[in-house]
Parts: structure tokens; sequence; C-alpha cells
């Protein structure tokens, strides 16, 4: 196995404080450029949930906040891309009703594909989004299912150039946390091509309604 100029640096931080959690994860990789920030903050009745996502050279931005107070859901989808200048909002505020939503985006020049459906039956919340970039090679599917009690979240990155194995998996049981990560490089191609695959495993949280 070679080592290459490129750096990836991986920061997991947990902090947990009786019926707080609060978690965050960076990624840095500096010849890809890739930068991905998942945050999550857990208060009883509260969730919120925000996913950033930056790519300096194809300038993409994807920024989704899930806010969850008892009966209300709050969900907010931007997108910015600079050189084709799409920009994409999605605000929803639901109370004790049942909402379906889905959005669906295409954009030839940029090849730039945003899918995302939200489905609420009274105790059940399924948020799923996926971004393909051809031209980065980057795809990223969230998923959020909420019933009650359970949380889980599912984050996968795939990019062509590096390959980055990266699995982390979050349990909270009142006193209980467990934490896994794993990192695996290795080379594809003689002129330094790499291929990445950013894996975000499942993150479930149980918590008192």
């Amino acid at each position: 196995m070679r080592m290459y100029r490129s750096k990836v640096g991986v920061e997991l931080s947990l902090l947990q404080e009786r019926s707080e959690v609060e978690e965050e994860l960076s990624f840095e990789y500096e010849r890809s450029e890739v930068e991905v920030e998942l945050s999550l903050e857990y208060k009883r009745s509260e969730v919120e949930v925000e996913l950033s996502l930056g790519y300096p050279r194809s300038e993409v931005e994807v920024e989704l906040s899930l806010e969850y107070e008892r009966s209300e859901v709050e969900v907010e989808l931007s997108l910015e891309y600079e050189r084709s200048e799409v920009e994409v909002e999605l605000s929803l505020e639901y109370e004790r009703s049942d909402v379906e939503v889905e959005l669906s985006l295409e954009y030839e020049r940029s090849e730039v594909e945003v899918e995302l459906s939200l489905e609420n039956a009274r105790s059940e919340v399924e948020v799923e989004l996926s971004l393909e970039y051809e031209r980065s090679e980057v795809e990223v599917e969230l998923s959020l299912a909420y019933e009650r009690s359970e949380v889980e979240v599912e984050l996968s990155l795939e990019y062509e150039r590096s390959e980055v194995e990266v699995e982390a998996l979050a349990k909270d049981k009142r006193s209980e946390v467990e934490v896994e990560a794993e990192k695996a490089f290795d080379e594809t191609f003689d002129h330094a091509r790499l291929e990445m695959i950013l894996l975000f495993g499942v993150i479930l949280l149980s918590f008192e309604t």
C-alpha cells in the first residue's frame, strides 16, 4: 500500500449529558476538497439534524436541517450551485396531519439530480435525500426514519478518485454509548487515481417520548 500526499482527517466528538446528546463528525480530504459535517442534537422531545456538504471545485453546497418538537416537523433544504446558479429551498411545517412531499430537480449542464421524499404518518417520519453529480462523481444519500422512540440516520458518500471507508455507529441507551469507526485506504490506478467511498453507517438514537 502506497502513501499519498493527500491528507485525510476524521474527527468524531461525542458529548452525553443525561438527556442531551451532541455529535459532531467532520471529514476533510485536501486533494478532492470534500468537507462533510454532521451534527445531531437531542433533548428529550427535540431532534435537530444538520447536514452540510461543501465541494469547492464543483461549488456544490447542500444543507439539510430537521427540527422535531412533539407535533411539529420542519424540514429545510437548500442547494446552491454557483456556475449554474441553481437555488432550491423547501420548508415544511406539520401539525397532527399526514404529509407527503416529493421534490425532483434535474439540471443537464451541471448534471445535478436531487430527490427528496417525505412521508409523515402521525408517529412516523421518513426523509430521503439523494444527490448525484457526475463530473465530481459525488453521491449522497440520507435516510431518516422516526418511530416514536427510534431515530435512524444513514449517510453514504461515494467518490471515485480516492477510496475511503468510514463507518460510524452510535447507540444511546440512557447510560450506554457505543461508537465504532473504521477507515480503509487502497490504491486503484498507477496515475494516483483513487476511489473514495465514504459511508456513515447507521446512527440509532433511542429516546423517551
